[in-house]
């Protein structure tokens, strides 16, 4: 009796630490990543990021920050919908080391001047670092 108890206890263990794993895989990181920056959430975009990336991301935030203060000074900021952001594919190099992500992402209005309806294809680099996959952000 007591064993079958522990092979349960075993096989439950086992399946939850399996499900809780699937934190790191390349669509995940993407998807964290698209989430936060879309959302101007800058702090938890950064965490997705290689470190190599973190200084164009910065000039990246600065660039936003400018932006939308000046566009705030003129009026022109719109309120920021809800990004709707969907996987569409993920390819995986053979080495196991490097991936490129596909999302759609729409609905993402920052400011009235450059607002864009429908669908946009965009497409996230990542590479492993200390063995967690991470977005290579180029500042684009």
């Amino acid at each position: 009796l007591n064993m079958k108890l522990i092979s349960k206890f075993m096989l439950l263990s086992v399946l939850f630490i399996i499900g809780c794993s699937g934190g790191n895989t390349p669509e995940s990181v993407a998807l964290e990543f698209a989430e936060a920056y879309y959302r101007l959430d800058f702090d938890g975009a950064r965490k997705y990021c290689t470190k190599h990336s973190q200084s164009k991301l910065e000039k990246t935030i600065r660039f936003i920050e400018e932006f939308r203060e000046k566009a705030a000074s003129e009026n022109k900021v719109e309120e920021l919908d809800e990004p709707k952001i969907a996987f569409q594919n993920c390819e995986i190099s053979e080495d196991g080391e490097k991936a490129v992500v596909h999302l759609s992402v729409e609905s993402v209005l920052m400011f009235k001047m450059n607002s864009k309806e429908g669908p946009s294809d965009v497409r996230f680099e990542l590479m492993k670092e200390d063995g967690k996959w991470k977005v290579v952000y180029d500042g684009k």
